[in-house]
């Protein structure tokens, strides 16, 4: 049987109640040899453990993926199950190692993108600060960016300042925000940005 569909067999079914069981998942998602699709199915895989409340499992799963951007995205979205069930402290836990493997990222947008996404879980898990904080190095990681001499990394990171724009004035930081939108390069993403912000005002 293909690898890959095996696989995906075993995590429709969700079978991680035994050691064996989870053993024989990892085993073969590690088999997989295009690393694209190893990472993918790496990734679902630590999801499946995740949800199935095997959160050390899923961590240690989450650390067989090559590309840093997809290890701290599969982190984010373990660090999201464990603030919904209510369990911050380990959450925080998973997020600082998603922010170890953003800073790791070889696109010039992929750092302040992830830093971005690990700003808005940590607002959900009600760590304010640090969210403050990491939307700090996201804001200056993508400025530099926009300074690249590559026009399309220019504007990815007029991109994610637009994104961070409006996740600032989604919750409340309005002023921030607006900061942000209007010092972003790229004229259109500028624009974009400021329209949602004021928007989100007019209804706040």
């Amino acid at each position: 049987m293909d690898k890959i569909k095996q696989l995906e067999g075993l995590l429709e079914a969700g079978n991680f109640s035994s050691g064996e069981a989870i053993k024989e998942v990892v085993s073969i998602a590690l088999s997989i040899g295009v690393e694209d699709d190893r990472d993918l199915y790496l990734q679902k895989t630590a999801l499946g453990l995740a949800a199935a409340g095997q959160w050390k499992k899923a961590q240690e799963v989450v650390g067989y993926i090559q590309e840093p951007y997809e290890r701290a995205e599969s982190l984010c979205k373990i660090a999201d199950h464990l603030i919904l069930i209510g369990d911050f402290q380990q959450s925080l836990s998973i997020l600082d190692e998603a922010e170890k493997a953003a800073g790791q990222t070889a696109e010039i947008w992929q750092k302040p993108d992830l830093l971005n996404r690990i700003a808005r879980s940590l607002i959900a898990a009600k760590a304010y600060d640090m969210a403050d904080k990491v939307w700090g190095q996201a804001i200056s990681a993508a400025r530099v960016g926009e300074n690249s001499a590559s026009i399309q990394d220019s504007v990815d990171c007029s991109g994610v300042l637009r994104e961070i724009a409006e996740n600032l004035a989604l919750v409340g930081k309005t002023e921030k925000a607006l900061e942000i939108a209007r010092a972003i390069k790229s004229l259109g993403k500028r624009d974009g940005a400021l329209d949602v912000v004021m928007k989100i005002m007019d209804h706040t």
